[in-house]
């Protein structure tokens, strides 16, 4: 009997060398990226004005202040952190922002929730995060009668 070579008897062992070529390449980078931390708002309840949506751009929105005094004293993420630095600017800024819009001729209640959250991250994943303060702005609210 006479054998005599045939590719196509090749082609499965072609096939598996292949499927193992790709999956044994790494498509990501290996390498670990640094840990760095960062700070940013979480909003529970967005800003409000009288209940409503409608007539909030009369007024400045108090994230964008917030995250701006932020980045006024912590402007990119670093291995050290500004904690103290961070919550610092975040209390001015949100004293600030009561006193420009409370009473004064201004009769709208403005409202808006959110956190002050401090994270921990490798690259753009997300190690640790945990809120160090929550803001409630309730500026110009109306007393409520109370029923007994």
């Amino acid at each position: 009997m006479k054998h005599t070579f045939k590719p196509w008897r090749l082609l499965p062992l072609v096939l598996f060398v292949v499927c193992m070529a790709f999956t044994m390449t790494s498509c990501g980078d290996d390498e670990p990226s640094e840990i760095v931390i960062d700070y940013y708002l979480k909003v529970e309840e967005a800003f409000l004005v009288d209940g409503s949506s409608s007539g909030v751009e009369r007024f400045y929105n108090p994230k964008d202040r917030m995250m701006a005094a932020i980045r006024s004293v912590y402007p990119s993420p670093n291995s050290q952190g500004a904690d103290e630095e961070v919550f610092a600017a975040c209390e001015k800024e949100y004293h600030d922002y009561v006193v420009m819009y409370a009473g004064m001729g201004n009769k709208e209640h403005l409202t808006c929730i959110f956190d002050l959250v401090r994270i921990v991250k490798s690259g753009s994943r997300i190690l640790e995060s945990f809120t160090l303060r929550k803001y409630v702005y309730d500026i110009n609210s109306k007393p409520t009668p109370i029923d007994d």
